[in-house]
């Protein structure tokens, strides 16, 4: 979950989340655990989707 020490927006939310997934994946793979890997990097692209599709609803820009 985030660890968030001020509040941000839930665009910035998801993709920081999307990009912690991509980073966890990273070490499942030198452990050899791809499995995990591979889930980790689906939970990645679902968040950038949803952020994306939050994006179009609302207006507010996707960046990062």
């Amino acid at each position: 979950m985030p660890r968030m020490t001020q509040r941000q927006d839930p665009v910035s939310t998801l993709l920081d989340e999307a990009r912690q997934c991509e980073l966890e994946s990273q070490t499942r793979v030198l452990e050899l655990n791809f499995r995990e890997a591979a889930d980790l990097q689906v939970v990645a692209s679902l968040l950038r989707n949803i952020a994306k599709d939050y994006s179009k609803k609302t207006g507010q820009p996707l960046c990062a």
